[in-house]
């Protein structure tokens, strides 16, 4: 006869909750990873498992339910810069850097970029 195994995660339902825990894992790592996103938000995992027992509690059946998984992310940071604005004719122009501004050391990056 073999060991008797006791249940854990991985063992739920055939291991269908251990990979969905270990997917989303995956994604909360890289969401905390992404220097895009604020590093003192909170991330949250949540998995519902029922467990539903027999009328003499000998047995249970036990559902995962995957709909429910709900991963909470950080979204990206809130970011603000300074635009500056000039007036060709009737058209109004936006820059990321002043454009009446003397440049340092060559041209200015947005004539660079152009």
């Amino acid at each position: 006869m073999e060991k008797e195994q006791t249940l854990k995660l991985s063992n739920l339902c055939q291991g269908v909750a251990e990979e969905i825990f270990q997917r989303d894992l995956a994604k909360i790592l890289e969401n905390i990873a992404d220097v895009n996103t604020p590093s003192d938000t909170v991330r949250e995992l949540t998995l519902k498992i029922k467990f539903a027992p027999s009328l003499d509690r000998r047995s249970a059946m036990v559902e995962f339910i995957g709909s429910v998984l709900t991963t909470k992310l950080s979204g990206v940071a809130a970011m603000s810069a300074k635009i500056y604005f000039t007036r060709q004719g009737n058209e109004m122009k936006a820059y990321p850097e002043n454009p009446s501004q003397m440049a340092l050391f060559g041209k200015p990056a947005t004539e660079a970029a152009q």
